[in-house]
């Protein structure tokens, strides 16, 4: 399990085995939509078109779709930011060495 906050929302190891193909997985039409738009927010932000901005509407409001938006966005950040900087993803490494 990825952590215990994710095995108390229950997300299974099955769930983000899942995550790669979410189109055909066990996965509510609101989670695939959620899941579409973080990944179109992440590679092709302007395709976000007004077809699919209907398809989210159905399935969350407005503010909803900004808290949706704002963690998306922070989680690839953060992604970016351990990749630039090699941090380590492991608890035991509490320093490492920049890689410049």
């Amino acid at each position: 399990m990825r952590t215990a906050l994710g095995k108390q929302q229950g997300i299974s190891e099955e769930l983000v085995a899942h995550l790669e193909a979410y189109h055909q997985g066990p996965f509510s039409e609101r989670e695939k939509a959620a899941l579409r738009f973080a990944e179109l927010l992440a590679l092709a932000p302007h395709s976000v078109d007004e077809a699919f901005c209907a398809e989210l509407q159905r399935h969350f409001t407005p503010r909803q779709l900004v808290q949706l938006g704002i963690a998306s966005v922070v989680f690839f950040g953060l992604g970016r930011l351990v990749a630039a900087l090699r941090i380590p993803l492991k608890e035991e490494s509490q320093d490492w060495p920049l890689p410049f």
